[in-house]
């Protein structure tokens, strides 16, 4: 008896949408030859958004996107993005939401996070924060235009400013284009940020990060700390019984923000091949062990493919902020679906969150 009266609830739905659909049809004059696009199925993308798949019968897709204000009107929703398939003319997806978002969303109060702690963005269900403690590290992926680098500034600003005691390293491998923003408003951030710019210099820091980082693990195991967070305590109550050495007393937290990393695995005749190669094995174990040892990526690319990016480093990256994406393969190679080209590409900075299994659509905040 369950199952039947789920099947009458399900058929009193659809029953119920199919009446809407041919009143918004009819109200857009969405026709040809005398017929209105039919139903296929109308399928739940997250608790916000859904896909409404039609058969177009004629009906074109300009003629969807020039009726969306009537659509939106008489079905009282919003309308995301209107797909086609190049393969398949005869169907159609609306991606749409019942509930709206923020298109503007500027961070009022950049100095209320603290140890670790930075603001993606604001969902359907309210603000996103994580701590990069938690995290450990973050893949920022997207086409030009969509919002990564706006998100680094405001991530690098917000480390930089409630985080004096650690150090945080921006590296632009597109030649300082975005690190003369970050220079310029790190005048007044702090002393605690280092900006590099060019291939030739970010390989190179990355290449002394990785020589740092063997050190420091021998430091965690001569203290016997099994991570960053024990090996500060247990230092604390070491330095009452003797002298802390010079290396130990400059062990830091450090995050390490990249822009454009598919950089570094191109090929690039200014730069020695033994120092690039260098600079890998540091990314690479970096994202493998760095969060043990208070290291933290944040790191940038257009496409996180196999092509132009390590997908051992990628593995190891369990957070990702997917912006817009040009087409479902490219979403697909980001976050495992093709959410991230469903999204509207011209609402700046809108982006999908994913960390663990949940994808969240968001809206994260400008730099201002």
């Amino acid at each position: 008896s369950g199952w039947v009266l789920w099947g009458m609830r399900q058929a009193a739905e659809r029953n119920r949408l199919l009446s809407k659909l041919k009143e918004a049809f009819q109200a857009a004059n969405l026709k040809c030859n005398g017929r209105h696009p039919s139903l296929i199925e109308d399928l739940k993308v997250d608790n916000h958004v859904r896909r409404l798949r039609l058969h177009c019968h004629g009906v074109t897709k300009s003629d969807f996107e020039n009726a969306i204000e009537r659509l939106e009107s008489v079905l009282n929703m919003t309308v995301i993005r209107i797909l086609q398939d190049e393969g398949d003319k005869s169907k159609i997806e609306i991606i749409y939401t019942m509930k709206d978002m923020q298109k503007t969303v500027v961070l009022e109060n950049p100095d209320a996070f603290a140890d670790g702690e930075i603001p993606v963005g604001l969902t359907y269900e309210g603000p996103i924060h994580v701590n990069m403690r938690d995290v450990g590290h973050i893949l920022v992926a997207g086409q030009t235009g969509g919002g990564k680098s706006n998100f680094l500034k405001v991530v690098t600003t917000v480390l930089t400013r409630n985080n004096r005691e650690a150090r945080v390293i921006f590296l632009d491998f597109k030649g300082g284009m975005e690190t003369a923003d970050i220079r310029n408003h790190a005048q007044n951030l702090g002393d605690n940020i280092e900006c590099f710019d060019g291939t030739k210099k970010c390989i190179e820091e990355l290449g002394r990060i990785g020589m740092a980082l063997e050190e420091r693990f021998k430091t965690l195991s001569a203290l016997g700390a099994s991570n960053f967070d024990d090996y500060l305590k247990k230092k604390v109550g070491r330095a009452n019984t003797r002298k802390i050495t010079d290396r130990e007393a400059d062990e830091r937290r450090t995050f390490v923000i990249v822009d454009e990393i598919a950089q570094l695995y191109a090929k690039d005749p200014e730069v020695e091949k033994e120092k690039q190669d260098k600079a890998k094995a540091a990314v690479n174990r970096i994202a493998r062990q760095g969060r043990a040892a208070g290291v933290h990526l944040i790191v940038a690319t257009q496409k996180p493919d196999a092509q132009s990016f390590d997908q051992t480093v990628k593995t190891n990256l369990p957070a990702v902020l997917c912006f817009p994406m040009p087409n479902q393969a490219s979403s697909v190679s980001a976050i495992g679906t093709k959410r991230a080209f469903e999204i509207n590409p011209n609402i700046q900075g809108r982006a999908v969150w994913k960390f663990g299994p949940k994808l969240e659509e968001v809206q994260t905040y400008l730099f201002g």
